[in-house]
């Protein structure tokens, strides 16, 4: 019970960090992990990366 309550608070706590930050950080944050992990992608099935 107080595992599933330490979560939900841990989500929440987490979720308000999130959005007191300003979105466009945070978009520019999302689409570059995105492109470094896409780019990655693309490297490792054209055996760039061994």
């Amino acid at each position: 019970m107080s595992l599933i309550q330490q979560s939900g608070t841990k989500r929440l706590s987490l979720r308000d960090s999130v959005t007191s930050r300003p979105a466009g950080i945070r978009v520019g944050l999302e689409t570059l992990i995105f492109a470094l992990a896409f780019g990655f992608t693309v490297a490792v099935v054209l055996g760039l990366i061994p």
